[in-house]
């Protein structure tokens, strides 16, 4: 497609500021999550040695690679919001350069600018997930990464010893990021074998490449069969999420498919009614390549076999594999099919049409530039919408009592006061006779996963009966079984109810708030 054009560099870096301005301004309205409070406490600790045993003994749920990264980051940066949140937003607008320098020698760098900014510059999942300290920006890059060496083995050109290495470090890395990054690594290398099967020759080596990738987590294998142990029974899933109609929502990642083809459909009606053929149609006239072609439709369709697969299995398999935001690579899908889509638009022919007047091809390229600019802008438009963040994150019902300790049996409130928490001794019980009682699958995940964490990591204090002091508050809730359960086999802890509310999630129900003496403590 020759050199790269300055348009380009301009329409790259516009919409990376798009998504990164847009991040951050999300960022700063926003605290962290629960699931990215666990990723601040892992990384903020100082000791890269006590992160990597809390994780070994299952304190987190996957692979390392994540949080080594963004231990560095923290070392660097501090663990504030925008600094940990910083790494999703980055490797989110990197996907979106590699799928473009994919696409362009396919389509033509007027097509691809479109369907990337038709999709990343529009989509709501692309907008949460950027801002979210968690790996699915970084795994949506490794995907990107794959495809972008799968595409560009499906040419001619020899393969040399750095493909090899390639592929073998970009699916490495995809498998010790996350659990789904093997299944990732496996929809591509399915792809890569079907490519080379159509072609009729079978490329051993780089099919081994990917096999060695996969060989080499065997080293990582026993922590995750120790990590399995804490999801085994159960994780929450949205009511209804196993009806179809649910699903079916659930595929387009949250991008907004009517404006998408509303705008195609614009430039395509331009396209054809114009006195002569655009520059998109030119340059994907210029670029023939059905092979290239056949290989987008074979990866875009492997990858969507991820949620289609994972949700069928859900049906039947416990703990449902099938979760929305494991499926956020899938959004690279999305836009190699929009790329498809503009092909076949863009390659039909212009109408013999029986009007005195046809329009200025000019017309389509200033509409092709306004489509552009206005997904360039969408996120940040949307961020600011977004209305500003309380003026704390938490506040204590401590009834009158501000110096006793606070005990929660729920760590969604535990690990927040942890992290902002200043000045007062907050505490996590974990109990496991209270959670293998409780037939709900919340307690004894979240026994089993802090497990990892006892009895301190860094700032968090995790405890057991035995460790409890004298005198403190428990926070109880409807959702969580742990004080139950403790409070029915120790009589030696008495509880006074100093009052109740909503809890901050309404899955949680009510939530309590005991003054409790123990007993037991004045013997120790």
């Amino acid at each position: 497609m020759g050199p790269l054009r300055v348009w380009e560099i301009v329409f790259l870096a516009v919409l990376t500021l798009g998504i990164l301005t847009g991040a951050a301004m999300a960022s700063r309205k926003e605290y962290f999550g629960n699931d990215e409070l666990i990723t601040a406490l892992l990384v903020s600790n100082p000791s890269f040695s006590e992160m990597w045993s809390a994780i070994r003994r299952g304190g987190e749920l996957n692979p390392p690679l994540y949080f080594i990264v963004e231990w560095g980051v923290a070392r660097l940066f501090g663990n504030s919001e925008f600094s940990l949140r910083a790494l999703s937003g980055l490797s989110i607008a990197l996907g979106g350069w590699v799928l473009y320098f994919t696409l362009r020698p396919l389509t033509g760098p007027r097509a691809a600018a479109l369907a990337i900014a038709l999709v990343l510059g529009l989509s709501r999942d692309l907008f949460y997930f950027a801002r979210e300290a968690r790996y699915y920006g970084v795994l949506f890059l490794l995907v990107s990464l794959g495809i972008f060496l799968l595409m560009r083995l499906t040419t001619d050109r020899p393969v040399t010893r750095r493909d090899y290495v390639l592929i073998f470090l970009v699916h490495c890395a995809m498998v010790y990021l996350h659990l789904y990054g093997l299944i990732y690594s496996g929809v591509l290398f399915v792809a890569m074998a079907v490519m080379d099967l159509l072609r009729g020759k079978l490329r051993w080596g780089l099919l081994g490449a990917v096999v060695a990738a996969w060989v080499s987590y065997c080293a990582w294998l026993p922590t995750t069969l120790q990590q399995f142990k804490s999801v085994s029974q159960g994780v929450y899933t949205p009511p209804e999420f196993l009806k179809l109609g649910f699903f079916v929502e659930e595929l387009a990642l949250q991008t907004p498919l009517a404006l998408v083809l509303l705008f195609v459909s614009l430039l395509g009606c331009l396209a054809l009614i114009a006195s002569r053929p655009c520059r998109a149609a030119e340059e994907i006239a210029d670029c023939s390549a059905p092979v290239g072609w056949a290989a987008l439709g074979v990866v875009a369709l492997m990858i969507m076999s991820v949620p289609v697969s994972t949700w069928l299995a859900s049906h039947v398999l416990t703990p449902p594999p099938y979760m929305h935001r494991y499926m956020f690579p899938c959004i690279a899908a999305w836009v190699l099919m929009l790329a498809l889509m503009l092909v076949a638009v863009f390659r039909l022919p212009a109408l013999d049409s029986p009007f005195r007047f046809r329009l200025s091809p000019r017309l389509w390229d200033l509409a092709w530039i306004g489509v552009l600019i206005f997904c360039a802008g969408f996120q940040p438009l949307r961020a600011k919408k977004n209305p500003a963040r309380a003026a704390t994150p938490f506040v204590d019902e401590d009834f009158g009592h501000p110096n006793l300790p606070v005990v929660f049996e729920n760590s969604w409130y535990f690990v927040q006061r942890v992290f902002y928490g200043q000045g007062r001794e907050y505490v996590l019980l974990i109990d496991r006779e209270a959670a293998e009682a409780d037939p709900g699958w919340y307690t004894r995940c979240t026994q089993r996963f802090f497990e990892g964490w006892y009895p301190r990591y860094h700032k968090a204090n995790v405890s057991h009966v035995a460790d409890l002091p004298e005198d403190f508050l428990a926070i109880d809730d409807d959702y969580t079984k742990t004080f139950e359960g403790v409070f029915a086999r120790h009589p030696e802890l008495t509880k006074q109810l100093l009052g109740a509310q909503k809890s901050g999630a309404e899955i949680h129900g009510e939530t309590r708030v005991y003054l409790v003496h123990n007993e037991a403590a004045k013997h120790k």
